[in-house]
């Protein structure tokens, strides 16, 4: 549920304004955390 809101908000973030730059790796990092927090 919470990857299909991730989806579902990112075209429209995109579509208001161009996406900041941004590290792939903390991205991973931030959705490892969420998914296994007890890592």
């Amino acid at each position: 549920a919470a990857l299909a809101a991730f989806r579902a908000r990112a075209p429209a973030e995109q579509a208001a304004e161009p996406p900041p730059p941004f590290d792939l790796r903390e991205l991973v990092q931030r959705m490892q955390r969420f998914f296994f927090p007890s890592n």
